[in-house]
C-alpha cells in the first residue's frame, strides 16, 4: 500500500546541475566586481550545495551526525570551540535542504500528521514578526530557536529506512547516554579531583559535589538528557522481542537503562526526577499491565529514596529547597503589593510567569514577535521589550526564560502557541495510537514517544526545554522515528495480506487500527 505523499511532479533535477548554476550565478557576481565578499560567498555556497548534497544522500547519517554533535556540543564548546554553538541550526538547515532536494529530485514528499501544524507555526510566526516589525534577522533566529526542533522530526520521519536506522543507532545511544551517567557517578563518587581533571572544579566548590553535571553545562542538562534517554530505553528494555527485530541483545539495553536512573539521581535535578516520573506514570497507564504498573511504581520509588538520600547529606541543598520553597510565596505576594521591577525579591520562576502574562496581556494575539522575548536570540541581541516592561534580569543578567510555556504564549502570542501545541497534540496522538499497534517495534517507540511527551511537558514548567537543543531535538526526533516505524509495519503488513490475496485488516487487526486511522499512511 502507498504512502500518502505531497505531489511534487517528476522533474528529476541533477546535482551537479544545482551546484553548477548557483556556482555560475555568484561567479558571475565576482566578475562584475559588485560584490565585495563575493569569493567568501561563493564558497559558503558552494559548502552549502554539497552539504545539502550530502545529507539528502545519507539522511539517516546526517541525522545520527546531528543528535551526536547536541549531545557533545557542551564540552565542545567549552574546549574553546565556541563558532561550534550555532553548528546545531546549521546542521538542520542543511538537513532540510537536502530533504528538498530529494523531495524535488523523486518528485514526492511523505506526508507526515506534523506536516500542517509545523507550516500553521511558521505563518503565525512570520505574521507576528511582520506586524511587530522585527528584524529579520532576529525573527529568523527566533523562529529558528523552535522551528529546528520540528524540522528534527520531520528528518526522522522522512528517513527512508527507519529499521536499519534504528538498528544503527541504538548502540550510539547506548554508549553516549550510558558513558555521560557513568561520568556522573564518578563525579559524585571521585569528588574535588575528578572536578578538577575535568576542569570543572568551580562547579564542585558551587554546590560542594552535591550535584552532578557530567560532560554537560550543567546539572539540569544532565537530567534532562538522562530522562529523554532512560525512558525510551526502558520501554525497549521492557520488548525483547522490540530489541530482536533490531538484532540487539535485551541485557545491554537494561544495563543502560539502570546506568541512566543512576546519572539521573546522581544529577540532584528536581526538575528531571518529576519529569521522569511523570513519563513512568504514562508507562503505566499505556503499558496497560501490572508488570508496568509494579515497574514505574519501583523506579519512582527509588527516585524519591535516591533523591532524600542526596538532600539528607547536604545541608546546602536543604538550604537551596527551603529557600526557594519560601520564595514562592513571597514572590506572589511582593509582586502583587507592586514589586514587579528591580524592587521584586522573591523566586524568579514566580517572577517569569507573573511578568510574562503581564506582556501577554498587552498584545495577546500575535505576542512580542519572535526573538523578542524569552529565547536566547533575545539575550544574544538584547530586546527592547525588557526596557519597555522594566523586566528584572537574573543576577544583573538576562537569560532565557525558566518557563518555556510562558515564553511561547508571550512571544508568539495565541496564534503561534495554538500553532505550537498543535504540533505537540499531533505528536501525542500518534504516540498513543502507535503505543498500541501490533507490531512489537512500533509499539515500544510509540510507548517511548508518549513517556518522552509527559517528561517534556513537565520540563518545560522549570527550563526553555523545548528550545534547548540537548532536550528538544532528541524528544523530536524520537517522534519522527516512532512514526517512520509506525509507516514501515503498516506497509509490510499491508504487503503481506496483498500477498496473501486477503485484506490488511485479517493481519494487521481491526479498522480501527487501519493505516488512515493510525498512522495516515493510506492511499
Amino acid at each position: 500500500m502507498a504512502s500518502r505523499a505531497w505531489p511534487l511532479g517528476r522533474r528529476r533535477i541533477p546535482p551537479l546541475g544545482l551546484a553548477l548554476a548557483g556556482g555560475g550565478g555568484l561567479a558571475v557576481a565576482l566578475v562584475a566586481g559588485r560584490w565585495p565578499l563575493a569569493p567568501l560567498w561563493l564558497a559558503a555556497g558552494l559548502l552549502v550545495l554539497a552539504g545539502s548534497a550530502v545529507a539528502g544522500r545519507f539522511p539517516g547519517q546526517a541525522l545520527a551526525g546531528l543528535l551526536a554533535l547536541v549531545l557533545l556540543q557542551d564540552p565542545v564548546v567549552a574546549a574553546g570551540l565556541t563558532p561550534l554553538q550555532m553548528a546545531d541550526e546549521a546542521m538542520v538547515i542543511l538537513a532540510m535542504a537536502g530533504l528538498a532536494w530529494q523531495a524535488l529530485r523523486c518528485g514526492r514528499l511523505v506526508r507526515t500528521p506534523l506536516d500542517l501544524p509545523s507550516l500553521g507555526f511558521l505563518l503565525a510566526a512570520l505574521l507576528s514578526a511582520a506586524v511587530r516589525q522585527v528584524p529579520a534577522w532576529i525573527a529568523a533566529l527566533g523562529v529558528l530557536s523552535l522551528a529546528k526542533g520540528l524540522a528534527v522530526f520531520h528528518l526522522a520521519a522522512r528517513l527512508p529506512d527507519p529499521r536499519r536506522a534504528a538498528r544503527r543507532g541504538l548502540p550510539w545511544l547506548l554508549g553516549l547516554t550510558a558513558a555521560s551517567a557513568a561520568v556522573a557517578l564518578v563525579q559524585r563518587l571521585g569528588g574535588a579531583g575528578v572536578y578538577r581533571l575535568m576542569g570543572r572544579l568551580d562547579y564542585h566548590q558551587q554546590w560542594q559535589g552535591t550535584k552532578a553535571p557530567s560532560i554537560f553545562f550543567n546539572h539540569n542538562s544532565l537530567g534532562h538528557v538522562m530522562v529523554l534517554a532512560g525512558l525510551p530505553l526502558l520501554a525497549l528494555a521492557l520488548s525483547p522481542p522490540a530489541l530482536a527485530s533490531l538484532g540487539r541483545a535485551t541485557r545491554p539495553v537494561r544495563m543502560a537503562a539502570l546506568i541512566c536512573l543512576g546519572g539521573l539521581v546522581v544529577s540532584a535535578s528536581r526538575e528531571a526526577w518529576l519529569a521522569a516520573m511523570a513519563g513512568l506514570l504514562i508507562l503505566a497507564v499505556l503499558g496497560r499491565s501490572r508488570r508496568h504498573w509494579v515497574l514505574a511504581l519501583a523506579v519512582c520509588l527509588v527516585l524519591a529514596l535516591g533523591g532524600l538520600g542526596v538532600y539528607a547529606g547536604s545541608a546546602l541543598l536543604r538550604a537551596e529547597i527551603a529557600r526557594r520553597t519560601a520564595g514562592v510565596w513571597e514572590g506572589w505576594r511582593l509582586y502583587q503589593m507592586g514589586y514587579s521591577g528591580w524592587s521584586y525579591r522573591g523566586e524568579y520562576r514566580v517572577y517569569n510567569i507573573l511578568k510574562s502574562w503581564e506582556i501577554f496581556l498587552d498584545q495577546p494575539l500575535l505576542g512580542t514577535g519572535p526573538g523578542r522575548f524569552g529565547g536566547a536570540t533575545a539575550v544574544r541581541y538584547p530586546s527592547p521589550v525588557y526596557a519597555a516592561y522594566d523586566f528584572l534580569p537574573l543576577n544583573g543578567a538576562y537569560i532565557p526564560l525558566d518557563v518555556f510555556w510562558s515564553r511561547l504564549l508571550t512571544e508568539f502570542g495565541l496564534l503561534g502557541a495554538a500553532a505550537y501545541l498543535s504540533c505537540l497534540a499531533a505528536y501525542g496522538r500518534l504516540a498513543w495510537r502507535l503505543a498500541r499497534a501490533p507490531d512489537p517495534l512500533g509499539r515500544a517507540t510509540g510507548l517511548a514517544a508518549a513517556m518522552a511527551l509527559a517528561a517534556v511537558l513537565v520540563l518545560g514548567v522549570f527550563s526553555p526545554a523545548l528550545e534547548d537543543p540537548l532536550s528538544s531535538m532528541p524528544f523530536w526526533a524520537l517522534g519522527g522515528l516512532a512514526w517512520a516505524l509506525g509507516r514501515a509495519s503498516r506497509t509490510d503488513i499491508s504487503a503481506i495480506a496483498d500477498a496473501a490475496g486477503s485484506e490488511p485488516n485479517a493481519v494487521g487487526g481491526g479498522p480501527d487500527e487501519g493505516p488512515d486511522l493510525a498512522f495516515g499512511t493510506g492511499p
